[in-house]
């Protein structure tokens, strides 16, 4: 297992955790006619399900189906609204009673934490890491329990026909996906306490955040020469420079740094993390950018109301 730590702007950072494959090493060792546990063919059931219900074909008829597509499709749009630091504390497995106790008694193997050197400085990374493992455990608590709580009212919505009782497996999955946050963090925490995880900066990454900001599409990333180091220093040092004299926040991974990264380092599932998570912060900056917009329009407006008119003589 290893931790990313990617920043998507001068003063936010996606946390992605490669973990080995619990699933395929668990049947690996199983014994045969054994089921896994409950949980892990819930979850193995549920994205068949969902892929199903995804490939359905389009102009279906509503009852025919075609309401399989369209929950999916309000479905993704609902999972790129849930924030990317959920999403990254939910890359990281909750601990099993075994590995607890294996991390107590100090046994357990060092964390690599892999980030760009040059975009991230590396006494930021250890006071980062646990501020995510501890900043978001109440939040995730209680909305985990809300979830739970709110979980009966739904039951009516199970006496509709053909529809499943939609509300109440949305319900569920938040339920599910802040449990997963809220160990996912308490893991994190866990392993800091522990002093296991090891920063160690990233050429590549260092390369690849170069590309981004220096290119416009991945075509010419791809295609242009692999940056120096002193490009790179001299890149990440007009981005520092650039802030101060702004003040303002820069981006620096675009949409398509995604499939670079996970192509990269060879983690098909990290792409989409990357891509939603820059969305979100794209989308957040600019509703910020209009908010300032209209707060200087208005001050400007009343200041031109509160001018005296010139009499004239």
């Amino acid at each position: 297992m290893r931790y990313f730590l990617l920043p998507l702007s001068t003063r936010r950072t996606l946390l992605y955790c490669e973990r080995n494959n619990p699933s395929r090493a668990a049947a690996a060792t199983q014994p045969s006619g054994v089921k896994p546990p409950l949980i892990d063919r819930l979850t193995a059931r549920a994205n068949r399900t969902w892929v199903e219900w995804e490939n359905v074909e389009e102009g279906t008829g509503f009852v025919r189906g075609g309401w399989k597509k369209m929950v999916t499709d309000y479905g993704n749009k609902a999972f790129r609204r849930i924030s990317f630091e959920e999403w990254g504390l939910k890359s990281i497995p909750p601990l099993s009673t075994q590995q607890r106790q294996i991390l107590e008694r100090g046994e357990s193997r060092a964390i690599l934490a892999l980030y760009p050197g040059a975009f991230l400085k590396e006494e930021k990374v250890l006071p980062m890491l646990k501020k995510m493992a501890t900043e978001r455990q109440a939040l995730h608590t209680k909305r985990l329990w809300l979830s739970v709580l709110a979980m009966p009212v739904t039951i009516p919505f199970g006496l509709i026909p053909i529809l499943p009782n939609i509300p109440f497996f949305y319900l569920a999955f938040r339920a599910w996906s802040h449990y997963r946050a809220l160990y996912g963090s308490k893991h994190l925490e866990l392993v800091l306490a522990k002093n296991l995880v090891v920063p160690k900066p990233d050429t590549r990454l260092d390369a690849m955040y170069s590309a981004s900001l220096t290119h416009s599409t991945q075509a010419d990333a791809e295609t242009a020469a692999m940056p120096t180091t002193q490009e790179v220093s001299r890149i990440a040092g007009l981005v520092e420079q650039r802030e101060k004299e702004s003040g303002k926040e820069t981006i620096l991974l675009k949409k398509w740094s995604s499939r670079v990264i996970a192509k990269r380092f060879k983690l098909p599932a990290m792409e989409i993390e990357i891509e939603r998570a820059v969305e979100q912060v794209e989308n957040q900056l600019a509703a910020q950018e209009s908010v300032m917009a209209e707060e200087q329009r208005r001050g400007v407006d009343q200041k031109s109301a509160i001018q005296p008119e010139k009499v004239k003589l």
